[in-house]
């Protein structure tokens, strides 16, 4: 299952893993919005039958300077304790 905001992205890189002949799908989520993560979850066991690898690989950039950065800002990219 590959996660992501952008669909065309997601997609090459189904493309790329089929050619190899693996099994995958795509599917566009936003990994800020727990409920999303949960529905990405849940479609992943109904297609695979478990979620048997997670690579956690995202992250988000904004140009500003530590001492710069608004609140704002840092919730977005900085990690928050659920």
């Amino acid at each position: 299952m590959v996660a992501d905001l952008n669909e065309s992205t997601a997609g090459r890189v189904v493309e790329e893993l089929q050619a190899e002949g693996a099994k995958a799908l795509a599917i566009w989520t936003d990994v800020s919005s727990a409920e999303q993560v949960q529905e990405m979850v849940a479609h992943a066991v109904k297609e695979f039958g478990a979620l048997h690898i997670l690579i956690n690989n995202a992250g988000v950039l904004r140009p500003s300077r530590v001492g710069e950065i608004t609140e704002a800002e840092w919730d977005i990219v900085g990690y928050q304790w659920r």
